[in-house]
């Protein structure tokens, strides 16, 4: 797919628009550059304010919107410019890609169609026509147009792989997801490809999609280790802590020996009822980094299921000297309470509830407060 969005430099039909219009769609194509999705959209809404019919701030807007996942609103934005001009690419692009997210299908490829009809070679229009064909579940025909675009440009897959990952960094995951699914169908024996849309489901919480990636990036790399304690960082999230922990083994072995791996390997292990195994290996991460602030949570959180009273309290001591949050002062003032000392006890929950916390987390320590104070 062509980026369907805007074009960062001044394009030419820019060149017509109002100098005051001009310079707030500058502003918004910056902010949009750095990432900052607010600002690009209140720009660019100053600007089409400043002049109705300036195509590339609707085209913008609609770009922000489509990344924020606001498919619907960046529509009205495609619309507005189609509205005046049919053939508009990149609002026909972009339409056809909100009708794919909206579960248009048929719609997104009848636009799909038409940018091709305006120029059959237009490659970028036959990887966005692969692209809604898949998601629209004509699998076959999408395999077809990526391999035809692949037989044009074989070095095609490293524009939408940088895309994908320049939209990753800046957490606009829904460009992102275009344009490395695209990357992938391009290039599928690319293993970064596979890595970096591994990355983006996992950002998604879409774990098992995230380790078949994984899988699929072991298949040309096996035994990087990277890639293992990715694809266990995955396992370990869906609940199969057995299967983390050999990928987490493996990664050591494979030389990966970072606090963070171990962290993980902790986490891991402490699920499949291995605490010691745990504590060791959050004792490694903190000797690796000092400065691990879960490294220390976790394992005083071991050490106070053991009874280890003394050490669990100096472990969260720890944490909470390198970040203090809610959830870690509560772990602190259970183990207090737990050494008898209710009066500290009881003031440590009445400092945990002044602190920043979800419903579910001040109901808890309200509970636990008012337990204590019948003791």
């Amino acid at each position: 797919m062509r980026r369907w969005a805007v074009v960062l430099a001044v394009t030419s039909s820019c060149a017509h628009a109002r100098p005051d219009a001009l310079a707030l769609y500058r502003e918004a194509a910056r902010s949009y550059a750095a990432g900052d999705a607010s600002r690009a959209l209140d720009r660019a809404g100053e600007a089409i304010a400043q002049e109705p019919e300036y195509a590339d701030a609707h085209i913008l807007r609609a770009t922000v919107l489509s990344g924020e996942g606001r498919a619907s609103e960046a529509l009205a934005d495609y619309e507005d410019v189609l509205g005046r001009d049919p053939m508009h690419r990149d609002a026909l692009g972009g339409r056809a890609l909100a009708h794919s997210d909206l579960g248009r299908h048929e719609a997104a490829l009848a636009d799909a169609e038409r940018l091709l009809a305006q120029d059959s070679k237009a490659i970028e229009s036959l990887v966005l026509r692969a692209y809604v064909s898949a998601r629209a579940g004509r699998l076959s025909e999408a395999y077809r147009d990526y391999a035809e675009a692949r037989s044009r440009d074989g070095a095609l897959w490293r524009r939408y792989y940088d895309a994908g990952v320049r939209d990753l960094r800046l957490k606009r995951c829904v460009l992102a997801e275009r344009s490395l699914e695209a990357a992938c169908a391009l290039a599928p024996d690319r293993p970064e490809t596979h890595v970096s849309l591994g990355r983006l489901h996992a950002e998604r919480g879409r774990y098992e999609r995230a380790a078949g990636e994984y899988s699929r990036a072991l298949d040309f790399l096996p035994g990087d280790a990277e890639v293992l304690y990715l694809r266990g960082a995955a396992l370990l999230a869906m609940g199969r802590a057995g299967e983390a922990i050999a990928d987490f083994d493996r990664s050591i072995a494979g030389g990966l020996t970072e606090a963070r791996v171990f962290v993980a390997r902790g986490v891991a292990r402490r699920a499949a009822a291995d605490a010691a195994g745990a504590e060791a290996d959050f004792t490694e991460a903190i000797r690796l980094d000092e400065r691990n602030r879960n490294a220390y949570r976790y394992r005083g959180e071991v050490r106070h299921e053991r009874g280890a009273f003394d050490e669990a309290e100096r472990d969260y001591r720890v944490a909470l000297s390198l970040s203090v949050t809610a959830e870690d002062v509560r772990a602190l003032a259970r183990v207090v309470a737990d050494k008898g000392e209710v009066d500290r006890a009881i003031g440590l929950y009445e400092e945990a509830l002044k602190l920043p916390a979800d419903a579910d987390l001040r109901g808890r320590m309200e509970e636990e407060l008012v337990g204590l104070k019948e003791r």
